[in-house]
């Protein structure tokens, strides 16, 4: 059941014999429909706080009858039960069913397992394989988030029982027969610290496109990143929860209508960060075939964690640890209570939430499970990456995030200026990889000079500030990645530019305003799934981009290869020094091949920051994976 907030949408859907759907609006005005009506997008808020929304759906027992109508869907589908059992690697599952605008009907699978609950003693583990259960797993209701810190409402959401995943398909095989459709996993972005598979509905790919869509909760924060730089925790166990969901994919997707041999990872932000590590990791070896990485790359100085020893014994002290030793430090953590850790990440992080991933993916130690035991640099540079197809996309104004967050809050933009040069290290996230005060305070100095003109941090200055953001944590390390990955392999990689802005954006929904800020970091996946309620349906304009881009993808998943028409969309050169071109797509029938010029930036940043550049190997280059 839904925990009672009327500060946010709530579904109740309980259609059985003719009883009615309740939608309670997020002020609480109660509307009903009939089982057979269609709930207009209009009578709904367009933008909800992903953040205030924790999928608290309680009931006793996932085991029994499946018979719990209660599911959190969008607000425009229709419902209706239907318990088809399927078969999978453990047991038994009975999902739901519901209708997308288009009429298509599509069977949904929530909160399956794919990995054991890490607690107690698995806390800090990598995952372990799923117990089999006797009975039918009631998969008619998600699952809870992973247990984590939500900066923007001082609160702590979900459980560390978390490891599940929520699978949709319109086609179930027939008499024992799978069509085999081209699967999507998706993994959710949130800087490696919030968020969850549960707010992402692949409903606008899936009017368009006769696809199977997996989404992924994975361990976040210090639970899932913790490590302590030695064989006690070496880290990465989000990365490790996220490949054996992949692995379960591969086992288990064929039972939903799937083809194993066609499986494309996505994500954006951390999740597409995460899809590039893959590309990087033996763990991961043959569980998909392609992968589309939205805004991340492995190169973003927020995707790779420093001072993790430092920052693990810095953790135990805080919750009343001893810090004598990492193993007597850890076997004191897995005592205390999981929301006590997850709470402390506000003492890792001095400005508001910056640095926004104190915990993040790791290079471990070498050892025969590592998920990644080398510097992702040197391995691009190495050639050691899986030789699949890759599409990277940015959008146009990318430090809208984490600059909306605050640009619309006086005191936040008073606090950057007058505190420049204590904040600036870790919004900008070099406070690890510049050894002293003196040189940090050097490189704020010089990101001012250079993005501001020495001009102070003020409303008047927000576009440069986004600029700088978005430079710094997205641009200039995507492309380097983007560049070294495509030199070192043989297939393809295609790069898009989002340039649209529809009616809404995620700014919106982040600076709690209608101010048309720009074209947001995270705005291109609004119009691939529908990200809680961020309808992209309300305007022909939007509901055109949906159907282009949703084509855009499910021809990359189907060939590897996302062209579909004019203009030609050409791939990356396998140089590194030739310009680095993207398909710019202004709206769904406006779209030009066009290069992305940020020599300038990148070299501003390689000059102010010569250590992230520099690769201390001598390459030992290989002609195939």
């Amino acid at each position: 059941m839904f925990h009672d907030r009327k500060d946010i949408f709530k579904v109740s859907a309980e259609c059985d014999d003719g009883q009615r759907d309740i939608a309670s609006d997020y002020v609480g005005v109660s509307k009903e429909y009939t089982c057979s009506e269609e709930m207009s997008t209009h009578d709904l808020p367009a933008i909800i706080h992903e953040e205030i929304i924790p999928p608290y759906y309680v009931r006793a027992s996932r085991i029994g009858v499946a018979h719990v109508p209660t599911v959190f869907r969008p607000f425009w589908a229709n419902f209706r039960l239907q318990s088809r059992v399927i078969r999978v690697e453990h047991g038994d599952i009975s999902g739901t069913t519901y209708q997308l605008p288009s009429g298509r009907t599509v069977h949904a699978f929530y909160g399956v397992p794919y990995a054991a609950p890490p607690t107690h003693k698995f806390r800090f583990r990598e995952p372990q394989s799923v117990k089999p259960w006797t009975g039918t797993w009631n998969a008619s209701t998600v699952s809870s988030p992973c247990l984590q810190y939500v900066h923007t409402t001082y609160s702590i959401v979900g459980e560390e029982d978390c490891l599940y995943v929520n699978i949709f398909t319109p086609k179930l095989p027939q008499n024992g027969v799978s069509p085999l459709l081209d699967v999507l996993v998706y993994i959710h972005g949130g800087a490696f610290s919030f968020g969850s598979g549960n707010s992402i509905f692949p409903d606008y790919l899936m009017m368009y496109n006769d696809v199977v869509c997996v989404t992924v909760n994975y361990r976040l924060g210090s639970l899932g990143f913790l490590s302590t730089g030695d064989d006690v925790v070496p880290g990465n166990n989000g990365l490790k929860d996220q490949s054996a969901a992949l692995k379960w994919v591969h086992h288990n997707i064929i039972r939903f209508g799937g083809n194993p041999a066609s499986v494309t990872i996505a994500g954006s932000s951390a999740g597409g960060a995460s899809v590039h590590y893959h590309y990087l990791s033996t763990l991961s070896e043959g569980f998909f075939q392609k992968g589309i990485s939205f805004s991340g790359s492995v190169l973003p100085p927020w995707t790779l964690s420093r001072n993790n020893t430092e920052k693990s014994i810095h953790l135990a002290a805080l919750v009343g640890c001893p810090t004598t030793t990492t193993r007597d430090a850890v076997k004191c953590l897995r005592r205390r209570p999981g929301r006590q850790i997850v709470k402390m990440v506000e003492f890792f992080q001095p400005w508001r939430y910056s640095p926004f991933t104190p915990f993040g993916p790791v290079v471990e130690p070498v050892a025969p499970n590592a998920f990644l035991s080398e510097e992702p640099v040197q391995l691009l540079t190495k050639r050691l990456v899986k030789d699949l197809p890759w599409l990277i996309s940015f959008n146009t104004d990318e430090g809208l995030y984490p600059a909306s967050e605050f640009i619309g809050r006086d005191e936040c933009i008073q606090q950057l200026e007058s505190g420049w040069l204590d904040i600036a290290p870790h919004l900008f996230a070099y406070n690890f990889s510049v050894s002293s005060d003196a040189e940090r305070n050097a490189v704020s100095q010089a990101i001012k000079k250079y993005y501001f003109n020495n001009e102070p941090v003020s409303k008047n200055t927000i576009p440069n500030l986004v600029k700088a953001l978005g430079d710094r944590l997205f641009f200039a390390d995507i492309i380097r990645a983007a560049k070294l990955h495509s030199s070192a392999t043989k297939e393809n990689v295609f790069c898009f530019m989002f340039n649209y802005r529809g009616k809404y954006s995620l700014t919106n929904k982040y600076a709690q305003n209608m101010e048309n800020y720009g074209i947001s970091h995270a705005d291109d996946i609004t119009y691939i799934f529908n990200y809680l309620g961020s309808s992209a349906l309300e305007t022909k304009s939007d509901a055109d981009m949906v159907e282009y881009i949703t084509s855009v993808v499910g021809t990359f998943m189907k060939n590897g290869n996302p062209n579909s028409g004019n203009p030609q969309w050409e791939p990356l050169s396998k140089n590194v020094d030739d310009k680095f071109s993207c398909l710019f797509m202004n709206s769904s029938d406006a779209q030009s091949m066009e290069e992305l010029s940020k020599v300038e930036e990148i070299e501003f940043w390689k000059n102010v920051l010569p250590s992230e550049y520099f690769i201390p190997i001598n390459p030992t280059l290989k002609d195939e994976l």
